[in-house]
Formats: C-alpha cells, structure tokens, sequence
C-alpha cells in the first residue's frame, strides 16, 4: 500500500520537472483512478444515508477541482496556448483545411500578438492563396518579431511571384533570402526549385548542392541535382 500510495506523487513530480503537459502524464492514470471510485462509492453511500453534510464535504473538493482546472489562462500563460493553436492550424493545413488553419492560426496570433510562428504561417497560407499584400503584411511582421524567419518570407514572396509571371519581383525576393543567410537544408532546396524555374541553373546548383551537404542522404534534393 506504501508504494502504491507514493507513486502518485512520484510520478507527478517526474512530469513537472520535466514541464510535460501532454500524453506522459496519462501514467497517473491507473493510480489514482482507484481514489475517484472509493469518492463515487462514499457519495452513493451518503446518498442512501441521506448525510446531505457528507455528500457536501464530498463535493466540495471536486467542485474545486474542477473551477481549477477549467479556469481561463491568465495574460502571462497565454504562450502555450497560442503555441498549441498554432500547432493545430498547421496539422490542418497539411490535412488539406486551409479554411480551418487559418481561424487557428489567427486565434494563436491574437492570444499572444508578438509570438512570430502564427505571423509567419499566416503569411505563408496568404502566399499560397494569391493573396499578396496579406502576405507581405504578415511575413513582415513575422520577421520583425523573429529574424531568422526572413528566410521563409522572401522564399514564399518569391514563390509566389513567380506563380504570378512576376519574374523581377520573384529575383529580388529571392536574392533576399540568400542574403537572410539560409541555414537549413529546406531552404537551400527551396532556392534550388525557385531558381531553376527562374532559369538561374548555377544558383540552383550551388544551392543544392548545400542542400546535400547538409542532409547527405535528402533523395528529393541529390535528385535534382543530378537533373
């Protein structure tokens, strides 16, 4: 029973020193599911007793409980909560929800406005929508609030030049970007595509070829450059 009855706490000390608010924290589970069965039998009992006193002791702490847990975030905790609409706006988007993504993505910019990643996801989907002044809008201010995702900007500013015909304007942004000092392997392929539809083959090259250099074995990226 000592064991049993220090695990609980255990566990729930391993979570918070590990600031983990997701799926580990079900492990807590089994332990304590025993402790709200022996508080829904003492309810019954007190019910058939008609100990209306006991029933209330024994709703008090679940009534607060609950309060607590559903209480809203306070103005200084809002970040996770941004950070999760944010997240889940973007697994929409890659579900093929744009719609959707976009109510998520502007409930997590106006829950936390200087947080970059919804300022920046909303310009990318602005991008990919045709929606231009959007797009340079929120990429801008996602940039100001974050530099290093400059580099996301002007790629998808160029991108979506270049799907307007705008070639001049999608080599400026383009520039842009490289000079933002790209550091990831998707973006040297991003240049890579862009630039060689712009018919810049040397750019494309020496981009992809980073690319390869920072993820060896990208297929998609040893690919194009091989063509």
């Amino acid at each position: 029973l000592a064991l049993w009855l220090a695990a609980p706490p255990v566990l729930a000390l391993g979570v918070a020193l590990f600031w983990v608010f997701g799926r580990f924290r079900t492990s807590l589970v089994p332990f304590v599911a025993p402790f709200a069965a022996f508080g829904a039998i003492a309810l019954l009992d007190r019910l058939r007793a008609r100990d209306g006193r006991g029933f209330v002791a024994l709703c008090v702490p679940a009534a607060l409980g609950l309060a607590l847990a559903l209480r809203p975030l306070p103005p200084g905790l809002e970040y996770p909560l941004a950070d999760t609409y944010n997240n889940f706006g973007s697994a929409l988007l890659r579900a093929g929800e744009p719609g959707r993504a976009r109510v998520l993505y502007e409930r997590a910019r106006d829950a936390q406005p200087d947080y970059a990643a919804p300022w920046l996801d909303l310009g990318i989907l602005d991008a990919l929508e045709g929606d231009l002044e959007g797009a340079r809008a929120n990429l801008a201010r996602a940039a100001e609030l974050e530099s290093a995702f400059a580099v996301d900007g002007h790629l998808s500013l160029a991108e979506l030049y270049q799907r307007r015909g705008e070639t001049a304007s999608a080599r400026v942004e383009l520039a842009r970007a490289r000079a933002s000092r790209p550091s990831k392997a998707e973006d040297f392929f991003r240049i890579g595509l862009l630039s060689r539809r712009l018919d810049d083959l040397a750019t494309a090259e020496s981009a992809y070829e980073r690319a390869v250099e920072l993820r060896p074995r990208w297929a998609d990226a040893l690919n194009n450059l091989a063509f």
